[in-house]
Parts: C-alpha cells; structure tokens; sequence
C-alpha cells in the first residue's frame, strides 16, 4: 500500500520546486509542471536530505509523485 504520509510530503516538495500550487500524485515532473535538470536536481536532493534515501540515476527514472514515494518505500 501507498504510504500517504510520505506521498504527502513528496507532493510538498514538488510544489516548493517546481512553485506550483497544484501537484497530482501522477504529475509528470517535466511535462505537467514545468520543471528542468537543475530543479530537478534540487527536488532530489530535498527528498534525499528529508528521508535519508539514495537515488540512483542510472537504475531508475522518477518524475511523479507517486514513483518517487514507491522509490522511497523501497529504500528505507
């Protein structure tokens, strides 16, 4: 199941990113909200310092929210 508390907090760090006020949990980070490398640099590593995570850029490709929360229930 879906951690809701982490989704939550992974949704609030794409609107802090990306300054939009409407994130989905299926927003695509660079289609739907308008986001570039260098802010998606930064949304990364947020959710990294915020949950303690790594992400490898090589293996895994994450651009909505609800991939990133997946990502996340995985690493911790």
């Amino acid at each position: 199941a879906l951690n809701s508390e982490i989704l939550n907090k992974v949704v609030e760090k794409f609107k802090s990113v990306t300054n939009q006020d409407v994130v989905k949990n299926s927003s695509d980070f660079f289609l739907d909200l308008g986001g570039d490398s260098l802010s998606y640099y930064e949304l990364i590593a947020n959710l990294e310092g915020y949950f303690g995570v790594k992400f490898n850029f090589e293996e895994e490709i994450n651009r909505t929210p609800i991939q990133f929360t997946l990502s996340i229930m995985e690493k911790m």
